[in-house]
């Protein structure tokens, strides 16, 4: 396991090296464009009265997952196939709302900057990235040339080459569409004078002083009314605040299928049997993978890597003693030593990687063997870019992290050695830079048998869940008295229709599905998560624009009981000292110091914004307040003001300007697709 995780980062250059992140996008592009244009494909979404057809966002999507599997050698997550959706919803976004607004402004790129773009002056930063030289970082036009010959002569490899060119040259135009765009956008920026100077204070000064106060919740709530006709109003009044997206509220349980004790006592038969024939087997390690529940390890462990139980038999005199059958939390483990082998604990390698100019590899391996400089052949030649810079260095890792195709080879070679095998779609040139001293290591057969619940057992469980669900139906108050009946109690879930998992349940999307297509009050049929049994409830269903008044009338009443509060205690606090509004409230007058414009909280108070705002705009030696503050009221005084000088108008107006130019990108998109139409409704499909 150890040496799977360390392959996984460090050493998850090897399963990184076939193909790159511009093919994985230029793939989803390709999907994008040509996808789903069968009139009866079903609509998932629209997008400025485009219709996204199913079709075409499933071959996106497949076309990413695909990519990301191969990527990875590696069953995509949950997590990954969340942004797998991501990346394929927001491509289309960009697509159909952020493209067209180049045509209606008249912004091209001509042919002769399309070329620029590659070769010219100002070659666009995702062609020089993608084809600079990994050892120096240096850009050549030539490079791109000799890369689209090796295509042209590479035929296996070569129509995937031509696309990933295609795919960079497009990504470039479309960046410096985008530049030109957000250009228009930067140049009508500015900041005034007022601003600067308010800027230059907020860097340069800070306050010192004293303040007294008293938090709102310290105040019985019972010292003042909110009536329903305020909360009304105050909706009504601040409603922007509270747009939603469409959600659903769940009620659901879950029927944990889990082993009686009839299936323990079945596993424990099983295993009794099983462990006679597994003393017995000739190779354990063959009998071991065919009984195992769970994959087994067959990697190679020194002493120090094994339990003493298990090193005492492997090391000892009777290598043939079975450990076992060790039963911890319903999973029994049986073990035999398999194998013993002398092996280095741990290996260095250089490496030169080819996978678009495969055909290169005799040649060079010819070189490397003959005397070349193997550093500089990798620097010069290997895809893989991370190591290329360092002349190929891989670095120091355990034996076990290393694959296969290469352990083979330490295994019959020595240090200095050089070996080429084949990894993936790609070809690894491979020199053996360290090796250390061989250990005596052993190989361990090791059976994993978790005790799983039987069919009867599923098949019973899944008999309780069905009369739940017909006893749930109807009510609300029927669905409370069917958990209560059956001794379980309901959790709730808001979602989304973009989320894809409720409450902690993983893959979970289709309950989700299934709320969006449910009316209020209806129960579900019995899904089955992660080997459960869940049933769910529609309590309620939220497609209006803005959350109902009902649905955030608690937090409104709070906001204005504490505004009451904060109205009774500065009626009290007006024209008072610091002392005496301190002997109002019956607290201390307390110091602050070190407080800027940029301050986040304040000693003893906490996060307190709008405090913070007060003081730094205050009258020096004036009593000043009361504030109204986000969790209580606050009188205080300036007792001094320090300005170190540093920052001058003229850094402050550039600062401020870079900032407002760097934000422009995102604000300018986010304002389109607010200002779109957009219709999402993967959630039926997806």
């Amino acid at each position: 396991m150890a040496g799977l995780n360390t392959l996984r980062t460090k050493g998850g250059l090897f399963l990184t090296i076939v193909i790159g992140v511009a093919l994985l996008l230029f793939i989803i592009t390709l999907a994008f464009e040509h996808g789903g244009m069968s009139g009866n494909d079903p609509k998932v979404a629209s997008i400025n009265g485009q219709k996204i057809t199913y079709l075409q966002y499933q071959e996106a999507y497949d076309a990413t997952n695909n990519m990301l599997s191969m990527m990875n050698g590696l069953e995509n997550s949950n997590d990954e196939q969340d942004m797998i959706h991501t990346v394929a919803w927001q491509t289309l976004l960009n697509e159909y709302v952020i493209n067209p607004g180049f045509d209606k402004l008249g912004i091209v790129v001509s042919e002769n900057e399309r070329v620029d773009l590659i070769s010219g002056q100002y070659v666009s930063p995702v062609i020089s990235q993608a084809f600079a030289n990994p050892a120096t970082g240096i850009f050549n036009p030539e490079d791109v040339v000799t890369y689209l010959q090796a295509a042209e002569a590479n035929a296996e490899y070569g129509p995937m080459m031509r696309q990933r060119y295609e795919y960079l040259v497009g990504e470039a135009k479309t960046q410096r569409l985008m530049d030109k765009y957000i250009g228009l956008v930067v140049k009508g920026m500015f900041v005034n004078d007022l601003e600067v100077a308010h800027g230059v204070d907020a860097v340069n000064k800070t306050y010192a002083g004293r303040w007294v106060g008293k938090k709102y919740s310290e105040i019985p709530d019972s010292t003042v009314t909110v009536s329903q006709s305020e909360i009304s109003k105050f909706y009504e009044e601040n409603k922007r605040a509270y747009k939603q997206l469409p959600t659903r509220s769940l009620s659901y349980v879950i029927f944990e299928v889990l082993p009686t004790d009839a299936d323990r006592l079945a596993a424990a038969n099983e295993v009794e049997q099983m462990a006679k024939e597994f003393a017995a087997a000739e190779n354990p390690m063959i009998y071991a993978k065919s009984k195992s529940r769970e994959s087994v390890d067959e990697n190679y462990y020194s002493r120090d890597a094994l339990s003493d139980e298990m090193a005492e038999i492997a090391f000892g005199k009777d290598r043939s003693t079975m450990l076992g059958p060790i039963l911890k939390n319903d999973i029994y483990h049986l073990s035999r030593v398999s194998d013993l082998k002398m092996l280095p604990d741990s290996v260095a390698i250089s490496y030169i990687v080819l996978a678009q100019n495969a055909d290169k590899a005799d040649s060079i391996y010819t070189a490397a063997v003959n005397g070349a400089d193997f550093a500089e052949l990798a620097r010069q030649y290997s895809e893989e870019q991370a190591s290329a810079a360092d002349g190929g260095k891989m670095g120091v890792l355990p034996y076990s992290a290393y694959p296969e195709e290469f352990r083979e080879n330490f295994d019959k070679l020595s240090r200095g050695d050089i070996f080429q095998t084949q990894l993936g779609q790609a070809l690894c040139i491979v020199r053996i830079d360290r090796k250390d001293t061989p250990v005596l290591k052993a190989q361990i057969a090791t059976i994993t048998y978790p005790i799983n619940p039987s069919a009867t057992t599923e098949k019973e469980m899944h008999s309780k869940a069905s009369q739940f669900s017909v006893a749930a139906k109807g009510s609300v108050d029927n669905f409370n008295a069917a958990a209560s009946e059956n001794a379980l109690v309901p959790r709730v879930a808001r979602v989304t229709n973009n989320d894809r998992a409720i409450g902690g349940l993983e893959d979970s999307r289709e309950i989700v599905r299934w709320a969006f297509g449910a009316k209020k009050g209806d129960v579900s049929e019995i899904f089955t998560i992660d080997g459960n049994f869940v049933v769910a409830m529609l309590a309620d269903a939220q497609d209006g624009e803005y959350v109902p008044v009902e649905g955030v009338a608690e937090l409104i009443s709070n906001e204005l009981r504490n505004q009451k509060k904060y109205d009774m205690l500065a009626a009290q606090l007006n024209g008072k000292s610091l002392e005496e509004a301190a002997a109002e409230l019956g607290t201390e007058v307390e110091e602050f110091k070190d407080i800027r414009f940029a301050s986040f909280y304040i000693d003893g108070i906490g996060v307190e914004p709008r405090l913070i705002g007060a003081i730094t705009a205050a009258e020096e030696g004036a009593v000043t307040g009361p504030v109204n503050g986000l969790s209580g009221v606050y009188m205080f005084v300036v007792d001094s003001v320090a300005d170190n000088g540093e920052q001058t108008a003229d850094k402050e107006r550039v600062r401020l300007q870079a900032i407002e130019e760097n934000v422009a990108p995102q604000r300018l998109n986010q304002t389109l697709y607010q200002l779109s139409d957009i219709e999402d409704m993967r959630v039926k499909y997806f």
